[in-house]
């Protein structure tokens, strides 16, 4: 089922104690799309610094939190 999300991948688009809409940035996606773009943008995957250990901890924390993973990540993978 396709979710509202935020479509800002950049750490600048983060506020931590603030809650903040951007409805520009708003639109569908497949929340398993999602969940690997922010995991992969919170590890460095746009700079030359790639942390794998960042990427499995947003994972990880997602579970933890609660958040159940549904689907086949080799599609999401595929789609960019």
């Amino acid at each position: 089922m396709p979710q509202i999300y935020y479509e800002c991948k950049h750490l600048t688009g983060i506020l931590f104690l603030s809650i903040v809409i951007d409805w520009e940035a708003a639109g569908f996606v497949n929340p398993l799309q999602e969940l690997v773009e922010v995991g992969l943008a919170l590890a460095g995957i746009e700079t030359d610094k790639f942390n794998l250990e960042n990427f499995k901890s947003v994972i990880e924390s997602y579970v933890e939190s609660g958040g159940i993973i549904e689907g086949d990540v080799s599609a999401v993978l595929s789609f960019g």
